[in-house]
C-alpha cells in the first residue's frame, strides 16, 4: 500500500542553527498517511543523518546513526534530539518508514547568533582607570531561543589607550577597560561595550606603581568633573606638577598634585626652600621651570585654580580645591595654601 510521509502541519520546512546548538526533541515532527490519506498508526519510523556532520542524540543524549520510533496515533512522529554540526554547513536528515521518506534540509550558521554582555553591568562599568573588572558575554541562538556553546570569541580594544596589558606607562597592570571594549565572534557581528569614566595618564618610569595609580585616579576624576586633561609639567625626572586641565564650560584651567596616601591633605609636603604643594608658589615656580610660560600667562592672569586628589586602596578617591593661605598683616601666603574645599565628583 503506497504511503506518503510529510512534515507536520507547524513544523518548520528546514532546521537553522549555531553550530553545536541543540534542538529539542520534537521540534520537528513528521506524519504518515496511506492513500487515502488517513494516519498510519504504530508504523515503524526511521531517523538518520544522510549527510553532513549533525548529530541525532538519543534519551542518553549519545550520539546515535540510527533512531527509530512508532507513529502515535495521528500517524505522527517527532524528530529526535538533533545537535548542529560544528562547522557551518548545509546537512540533512532522513525521516523513513518502510514505504515513504521524507527529508529534511538542517543548516548549521552563526547567521542568529547573538552576543549579550551580561557583566559588567551598566551600573558597574564607570570604574576609575586601574580597577579591574571581569567583562562575561553570553551567545544566544536567537532563533532556537539556546544558548550556543564552544564559540570563539575575540576580545579586542577598539577605541581608547587601553590594552590587554602594560597600559599605564611604563607599568605592566591588570587589564583595566578604557574607552570601548569589543567583543565579536567568528561570524557574528561585532558587539561594542561603552565603558565610560576611564582615562589614563602616561608616567615616567621612575614613578612607583602606587604613585602611578594615584596620578591616574586623580586624573580620571578630574576628567569627572568636566577638566580636559592638557599634560603634566615636568622637569629633573619627576619633580613637577602631575597634571594641569581646561574645562571649556568654565574657560578655566586647574593645576594639580595626587597623592596616594592614608593621610589625606597632611601628605602635600613642603620642598627644601619651603614651598608646599598645591601652593600658589608651588605652581608658578613649577610651570616656569617646566618650560610652560604659555601656562604660566593663565595662572599670573587669575584663570588657574589648584587642586589635590587623594586616593587609596578601593576607597573613593577625594578631589579638593586649595584656597591661598594668609600670613602676617593678612598678607597672601604664596608658599603655603590655607583650606581646602572638597569637591561633589
Amino acid at each position: 500500500m503506497a504511503h506518503k510521509l510529510s512534515l507536520t502541519p507547524g513544523s518548520p520546512p528546514s532546521l537553522r542553527g549555531a553550530p553545536r546548538a541543540e534542538v529539542a526533541a520534537g521540534t520537528v515532527s513528521v506524519a504518515l498517511v496511506d492513500s487515502n490519506g488517513a494516519a498510519v498508526a504504530d508504523e515503524e519510523i526511521e531517523f538518520h543523518v544522510a549527510h553532513g556532520e549533525s548529530e541525532l542524540l538519543d534519551a542518553g543524549n549519545r550520539a546515535a546513526a540510527v533512531i527509530i520510533t512508532r507513529t502515535d496515533a495521528a500517524g505522527s512522529a517527532p524528530l529526535p534530539r538533533l545537535r548542529f554540526a560544528e562547522c557551518e554547513g548545509i546537512g540533512a536528515v532522513v525521516a523513513q518508514s518502510a514505504h515513504a521518506r521524507v527529508e529534511l534540509p538542517v543548516l548549521s550558521t552563526y547567521a542568529a547568533t547573538a552576543l549579550t554582555v551580561v557583566a559588567p553591568t551598566l551600573a558597574d562599568r564607570d570604574k576609575a582607570a586601574g580597577d579591574v573588572v571581569g567583562v562575561t558575554v553570553v551567545a544566544t541562538d536567537t532563533g532556537l531561543s539556546a544558548p550556543v556553546p564552544g564559540l570563539p570569541v575575540e576580545v579586542e580594544i577598539v577605541s581608547g589607550c587601553a590594552g590587554l596589558r602594560g597600559c599605564l606607562g611604563h607599568y605592566d597592570i591588570d587589564p583595566d577597560l578604557l574607552g570601548l571594549k569589543g567583543v565579536r565572534t567568528v561570524g557574528t557581528r561585532r558587539l561594542l561595550m561603552k565603558v565610560d569614566g576611564n582615562r589614563y595618564h602616561p608616567m615616567a618610569a621612575s614613578k612607583t606603581y602606587n604613585g602611578a595609580l594615584g596620578v591616574i585616579r586623580g586624573v580620571n576624576k578630574m576628567m569627572r568633573g568636566g577638566f580636559e586633561l592638557i599634560g603634566d609639567v615636568k622637569y629633573h625626572g619627576e619633580n613637577g606638577i602631575d597634571g594641569v586641565f581646561f574645562n571649556e564650560a568654565t574657560g578655566r584651567f586647574a593645576a594639580f598634585e595626587a597623592k596616594w596616601t592614608s593621610r589625606g591633605l597632611r601628605a602635600l609636603k613642603a620642598d627644601s626652600r619651603g614651598i608646599v604643594q598645591g601652593s600658589m608658589r608651588w605652581v608658578s615656580t613649577r610651570l616656569l621651570r617646566g618650560g610652560r610660560l604659555d601656562l604660566f600667562r593663565e595662572f599670573v592672569s587669575g584663570k588657574m585654580d589648584i587642586y589635590a586628589t587623594i586616593a587609596h586602596g578601593s576607597a573613593d578617591t577625594m578631589v579638593y580645591r586649595l584656597l591661598p593661605a594668609l600670613g602676617k598683616m593678612g598678607r597672601l601666603d604664596v608658599s603655603a595654601y590655607q583650606a581646602a574645599l572638597p569637591m561633589p565628583w
